[in-house]
């Protein structure tokens, strides 16, 4: 059976913010992907069609978190008035907010997604 655009789209928020949910209560090694899956509502199979790891689904919040901090700087008006000292700000302010509601999953992932020195970019779907 086929699913709309729409379910897909509505399927990978679910399993990313399940894994948000299920990292900020037990921490990143003990959220499995057959645990994300229950959680989202997705069947065990389901969920590597949207993330072929839980580094994935890391990299989709913080790519997600990105699109998100762009289009709140995006509705700034006159934002590219702004000097280079105002704009950072105005970046690093959106980007605090938005991670604001997520902060133990921050916490406990920041690390893993941005000063790991062994990533395996391998394992990050393309959008």
């Amino acid at each position: 059976m086929k699913i709309s655009q729409d379910q897909k789209a509505a399927n990978r928020k679910a399993i990313i913010r399940a894994a948000v949910e299920l990292i900020a209560e037990e921490g990143f090694k003990p959220a499995t992907m057959r645990r994300i899956a229950k959680a989202a509502g997705v069947g065990e199979a389901t969920i590597y069609n949207y993330f072929p790891t839980k580094e994935a689904i890391l990299y989709a919040y913080y790519q997600d978190h990105m699109h998100d901090c762009i289009a709140a700087l995006k509705s700034i008006p006159d934002f590219h008035t702004f000097t280079l000292q105002e704009q950072l700000q105005a970046l690093f302010h959106a980007s605090l907010d938005l991670y604001l509601s997520d902060r133990g999953f921050v916490a406990q992932t920041f690390r893993l997604v941005f000063l790991s020195l062994s990533r395996d970019w391998s394992q990050v779907k393309a959008i």
